[in-house]
């Protein structure tokens, strides 16, 4: 029987990362095939942090693009986030769950202002907004752009055969590009990270859209190990 095939949609290294940290038992019964919907580009920027009292990571990417945190305080958005930031210097004074936990968790207790945000080109969770109309004035910086990709010709043709297939999404921007780039999608599972990028799909063009119990990688690889193990027994 030919094995289920993990379409991997992230950038080339968080698709091969989040593979590899699936279950050894899992990865024995998918055939992974990684087609980037986005590439990560850097965008040159003079990040001055004087005055700044601390400065919010909501992915890796932006800790990646950031200067080093000689012990400045940092505030993140999931623990690899964290572990990145703390690998480069920053004293790590939050690690929030996602954007809405970060939000709430810095403006329940008192913090220090100004923060900057370094983010991406495109965005979600209008962070920055949100803490300087709850008192905790902040600005953004981009520091990278998420350029869309096409499917590669050999994920597209697995899509549109009877072969099953998994399908982790972990953006809305994801979620739009995968609808874009689907023609006729058979046999398609879709294991989302929120409801809201489940929004963003046709779901009449797919056999299942699971959305994750939380907003981690971690419920991610939960709900699509459990989807390889029922589609096993099936």
């Amino acid at each position: 029987m030919t094995k289920p095939v993990l379409i991997m949609t992230r950038p080339a290294q968080a698709s091969r990362r989040f593979a590899d940290s699936l279950a050894a038992t899992t990865l024995a019964k998918l055939t992974v095939l990684i087609s980037p919907l986005m590439q990560i580009k850097p965008v040159p920027a003079a990040i001055n942090l004087e005055g700044v009292e601390g400065v919010v990571f909501s992915s890796g990417h932006g800790v990646e693009n950031a200067p080093m945190g000689r012990g400045r305080t940092a505030y993140c958005v999931g623990s690899r986030t964290a572990e990145l930031a703390k690998a480069k210097g920053w004293d790590i004074a939050l690690v929030a769950r996602d954007a809405d936990d970060l939000v709430s968790l810095l403006l329940a207790s008192p913090r220090k202002a100004p923060l900057l945000h370094l983010c991406g080109m495109h965005q979600r969770g209008n962070i920055a907004q949100r803490l300087t109309d709850g008192g905790l004035f902040t600005t953004t910086m981009v520091v990278y752009d998420q350029e869309l990709l096409p499917l590669t010709h050999v994920a597209r043709r697995t899509l549109e055969s009877e072969q099953r297939c998994f399908v982790p999404l972990f953006s809305p921007r994801t979620a739009e590009q995968f609808r874009t780039e689907l023609r006729e999608p058979q046999n398609v599972i879709c294991i989302t990270l929120s409801a809201e990028i489940a929004s963003r799909l046709d779901h009449s063009l797919f056999e299942q859209i699971v959305i994750a119990a939380e907003p981690t990688a971690a419920s991610m690889r939960l709900a699509l190990e459990n989807q390889v193990e029922w589609n096993r027994l099936a």
